[in-house]
């Protein structure tokens, strides 16, 4: 959805959707004009990989400093026992030699715990999904295992008064907010651990306060987008020039509707979380994630409380936020249980393994049950994130802008697939830049119609007196609407009235836009629609150029690659609809194997390519 803006961005250095990504932004930037390849977007690819793959390598050091922390505490809980039990029976005891059911916490376990821990991580959904496409979780994900990690070693050394960890603390966490706002969730987790630390130091802890500011470095990347919108870039969302615009940009006020909407949004949102989260780890890696977390309540409760203060603030704010990409925001819980799963392993196995007396013979059993269940994680979860192959929307975006006739002005609607991907592929791969492509949906906002203005003037000029209208009404929200649904309107007709005009099905389908459109008529044109006069005649090689496409095949295995698959189809099929109504059935046939060279269990497409061969062995 958002790879191609991001892609295109951060090639060109322009400013992306809010809340803006300045760090993001700075990394793709120079990634994108690397020497790995000729086309920028393989090498934003490859950052994402190589952000990844660093996430994976911390998550090991995290996942081992934790499980250490638990070895120290059991150790010490061992000592006792054993003290108890010799005043009891008055016998000697090996010195570290464990009691009952615990293992011996070696530092060999450890580091194999650990080490399968991150190999189950690496190959958890949502993270790999995130790892395999142009987007700002990979960087995410890395800065939020560092705070983790650094909250978790401050943790560890409270006796010590380490200040060179509080700093790198505040550094990464003023890097993070510079890359995704999501970062607040941690700031809970961050309290509890200055409160443990003032428990500890109360005059420590008061010598931390100025420690702070030294995340402001990272947050002060944000005026490199102040700077930058002043020049002008093609994508230059919410122009944050002023300080109120990129304040304005920053808290994503465009999204303020989006946010404690309703309470279906979140029993929903709630639906999806908790059917989804055990599968982000195969189901089983899963459980035994969440009795790590158990586990973790009676080994040291305090890293107990962190984790569960964190989740619940990750919780509190993605169920009531209504996004299309809603399990990225669910990020920091998905690595938390990642972390508890190599505490839930070593309780698990040592449970299964006393019971069949096979202690001595731990850590072969750790290797082979790690080795299981890390291969069973990549298994459950390689489909959904097999896009080996996966050029639909490649095929989509290239098929359909060069089917269009010079000078065009191509409309969408829907953000999703269309707008993004020809933002990146006209404004860096410079495909076609006498088709012009509007999202209809930004004529609300005042820097897309700046962007108009700049890049567009033929258009701005025939739309002025209604964009002036629309902007000078302002503060009035009834007025304000009535301008905006007339701007739409004109919009549509005097761009009409100059340029060939066609529309993606998102906008030919979209029931806002319905009323705009029942005065002309709404021509299927290959890939996409045709504005035509009301009675304008049939069009007997309407889309004829759509035939030629070639669309290499991939079976989709998720709801939104389905979607791009089945819509591509459905377009397809309008256009032998369109003429099969008007007596052309051997062409309308053409566009029926079409659909169903994309999708081959097309049930209208089978029925009316039925209908048309009977009817021509009728005849």
């Amino acid at each position: 959805m958002d790879s191609g803006e991001l892609a295109a961005v951060c090639t060109t250095f322009g400013i992306p959707h809010p809340t803006g990504y300045p760090l993001f932004l700075i990394l793709g930037y120079i990634f994108s004009n690397l020497p790995f390849s000729s086309k920028p977007v393989y090498n934003l690819n490859l950052m994402s990989a190589v952000l990844s793959a660093a996430t994976v390598m911390l998550f090991y050091y995290s996942s081992f400093l934790i499980i250490s922390l638990l070895s120290i505490r059991q150790s010490k809980q061992v000592s006792k026992q054993e003290s108890k039990l010799e005043s009891k029976q008055g016998q000697k005891h090996k010195k570290g030699k464990p009691q009952g059911n615990e293992p011996n916490i070696s530092t060999n376990i450890i580091i194999l715990t650990s080490f399968f821990s991150a190999l189950v991580f690496g190959f958890s959904k949502t993270f790999w999904s995130n790892a395999l496409s142009v987007e700002v979780y990979p960087l995410h994900a890395l800065l939020l295992i560092i705070i983790i990690y650094f909250c978790t070693k401050i943790y560890s050394t409270l006796k010590e008064h380490n200040k060179k960890n509080w700093i790198l603390l505040f550094v990464f966490l003023g890097l993070s907010f510079a890359n995704h706002m999501t970062t607040v969730f941690v700031l809970p987790g961050i309290i509890y651990i200055f409160y443990l630390q003032y428990k500890e130091n109360p005059g420590f802890a008061k010598s931390i306060y100025p420690l702070i500011f030294w995340s402001v470095p990272g947050l002060l990347l944000y005026f490199i987008l102040m700077f930058r919108a002043s020049s002008g870039p093609y994508m230059n969302w919410s122009d944050p020039q002023t300080p109120g615009g990129l304040f304005h940009h920053i808290t994503g006020g465009d999204y303020s509707q989006l946010m404690f909407t309703s309470s279906s949004v979140f029993s929903k949102n709630a639906k999806l979380f908790f059917s989804t989260v055990l599968g982000e780890y195969a189901v089983i890696s899963g459980i035994i994630a969440v009795i790590g977390l158990v586990y973790l309540y009676f080994r040291n409760k305090n890293l107990f409380y962190l984790f569960i203060i964190l989740i619940l603030s990750c919780l509190l704010y993605s169920l009531n936020y209504n996004i299309r990409d809603l399990l990225s925001y669910f990020l920091l819980i998905y690595i938390l249980l990642g972390l508890t799963f190599g505490a839930g392993l070593i309780y698990v196995f040592n449970f299964l393994v006393s019971k069949i007396n096979l202690q001595k013979n731990f850590i072969y059993v750790l290797i082979i049950a790690g080795l299981a269940l890390s291969s069973y994680s990549f298994i459950y979860n390689f489909e959904a994130n097999n896009n080996s192959g996966n050029y639909i929307i490649e095929d989509l975006i290239l098929n359909t802008i060069n089917q269009l006739e010079p000078n065009a002005v191509l409309m969408t609607y829907d953000w999703g697939y269309v707008y993004p991907a020809s933002v990146y592929y006209q404004q860096v791969d410079k495909l076609r830049g006498d088709v012009k492509v509007f999202n209809i949906k930004f004529l609300s906002v005042s820097w897309y119609l700046n962007m108009i203005k700049k890049y567009y003037p033929d258009v701005y000029e025939t739309c002025k007196e209604e964009i002036d209208g629309y902007i000078l009404s302002d503060g009035n929200e009834k007025l304000q609407n009535a301008k905006l649904n007339l701007l739409v309107k004109e919009f549509i007709t005097k761009i009409f009235a100059n340029f060939p005009v066609y529309m993606t099905y998102d906008f030919a389908y979209s029931k806002e836009i319905k009323p705009v459109l029942s005065s002309y008529s709404i021509q299927s044109a290959g890939l996409v629609y045709k504005l035509a006069d009301k009675n304008a005649p049939y069009n007997s090689n309407a889309g004829e150029k759509s035939l030629e496409a070639k669309f290499r095949p991939y079976l989709p295995n998720t709801k939104e690659k389905e979607k791009v698959y089945i819509s591509t189809a459905g377009v397809y099929y309008d256009n032998a609809e369109y003429h099969f109504k008007h007596n052309n059935p051997s062409f309308a046939l053409k566009f029926i194997d079409k659909a169903l060279e994309i999708n081959f269990n097309f049930k209208e497409a089978i029925a009316l390519k039925n209908q048309i061969l009977k009817g021509s062995q009728g005849k």
